[in-house]
């Protein structure tokens, strides 16, 4: 239920929103172009949920999982057509690097092209790999108007309200493909306490993404993203006892630390 969690989220920033505005922090955002910038974000990412939840219902999560590799690559283009943004050359390095790292990360065993190649070649055979592939499309295009809104704002004005109109939109589409039955069961009140303390972690990462838009460019912001890798891996190795694949899963978020590395020198 991402709709309830980006629901929740939003319940902290309102909080965190309204303290902030009687200090004189924020202000209730009034431009046309934040308005029309969080409604096309909205609109985009509500699009990402739909395509996300087609491929899930029809095809293996670990088939479509290379994918995320491929926003950041894109974000390249978009942001440089849509805000005229571009990463240094040695940023853009460290973007690829990063990008190579997570498709790597998740491809199945095996270093022959056929396999490399296995999720792209999928795509002309699997629909669910399909709309896996769609859904690597548009988090490159609405992280562009994430920052015009953003700058058309402030950080928390824009996480307070993408939050809440993202998540209401996920919201409704989970009912309406669940049906009210199966959509009221992942409702449980004996861990509705468990779900607003693990969706706090959604409310403090929000808050860090959005005030990356004030200090470097979209693509670099699009691919530091992913530096959340690194904490699955640790997190699943010593908490969730992951350690099949523990060599791939060390390379790759080496990798995703050297692009990083590369991103933070060549800003």
């Amino acid at each position: 239920m991402l709709g309830g969690s980006m629901l929740a989220a939003s319940l902290y920033m309102l909080a965190l929103w309204l303290v902030l505005w009687r200090i004189g922090y924020v202000v209730f955002p009034t431009s046309g172009l934040f308005w029309s910038s969080l409604a096309v974000t909205v609109a985009i990412n509500i699009t990402f949920e739909i395509f996300r939840f087609k491929a899930y219902g029809l095809v293996d999560m670990a088939m479509i999982a290379p994918f995320a590799g491929i926003s950041p690559i894109l974000t390249i283009l978009t942001s440089w057509l849509i805000i005229s943004e571009a990463p240094t050359a040695g940023g853009a390095l460290g973007i690829f690097l990063i990008a190579f790292s997570i498709y790597f990360l998740h491809i199945g065993d095996g270093q022959s092209w056929a396999n490399i190649t296995a999720p792209f070649r999928a795509i002309w055979k699997n629909r669910g790999v399909r709309y896996g592939f769609l859904a690597s499309i548009p988090p490159a295009l609405s992280i562009v108007f994430d920052k015009k809104a953003v700058l058309a704002s402030d950080p928390i004005s824009f996480a307070l309200f993408a939050l809440f109109f993202i998540g209401l939109g996920a919201w409704i589409f989970d009912f309406l493909a669940q049906g009210k039955t199966n959509f009221l069961r992942q409702i449980n009140g004996e861990r509705i306490g468990r779900f607003f303390r693990i969706n706090l972690l959604l409310f403090v990462s929000n808050i860090s993404f959005t005030f990356m838009f004030l200090f470097d460019n979209v693509p670099n912001v699009s691919a530091l993203r992913r530096l959340v890798i690194v904490a699955e891996v640790i997190l699943g190795y010593y908490m969730l006892k992951q350690r099949s694949n523990i060599k791939k899963r060390i390379i790759a978020s080496l990798g995703v630390v050297a692009g990083c590395i590369l991103i933070a020198i060549f800003r």
